[in-house]
């Protein structure tokens, strides 16, 4: 993905005057209870991000959720900023900044939560649920 990235920006970064490409991954578990019964249970995957550029002080964006059109989010963006900033005599005043390119990942002191098994997960969840139960019926 990496790759793809720095493509595209090599690609369009003579196009405008500053252009940036993020994208996030998560993963999220839902357990839900209501009173004592075990009320929603979901775990998803989700990736998105979103492609920003400037050109002669007009910003474009384009926000996605799926990377398989991240060239046609990225001309989105693009037109967006050509559209309003040809029509402009100003130039994009920026302060030079050497690109930051990061991976970020959790560091956790303990358990992993992603390696602890859905059964396990709800399993906790409802000594706790239990808990709660055990001091008021509301």
């Amino acid at each position: 993905m990496k790759d793809i990235i720095l493509d595209l920006i090599k690609k369009h970064k003579k196009k405008v005057d500053f252009l940036e490409i993020r994208i996030e991954n998560s993963e999220t578990t839902e357990i839900k209870y209501f009173g004592k019964l075990l009320d929603g249970l979901n775990t998803s995957n989700s990736t998105g991000g979103y492609v920003r550029c400037c050109f002669k002080g007009t910003w474009g964006f384009c926000s996605f959720n799926n990377l398989d059109n991240l060239e046609e989010y990225t001309d989105n963006a693009i037109k967006q900023s050509l559209l309003f900033g040809s029509e402009k005599n100003e130039k994009t005043k920026l302060a030079f900044v050497k690109p930051i390119i990061i991976s970020q990942k959790i560091n956790l002191s303990g358990k992993d939560p992603r390696k602890i098994s859905l059964i396990n997960k709800v399993e906790l969840f409802k000594q706790y649920n239990e808990i709660l139960n055990s001091f008021s019926n509301k």
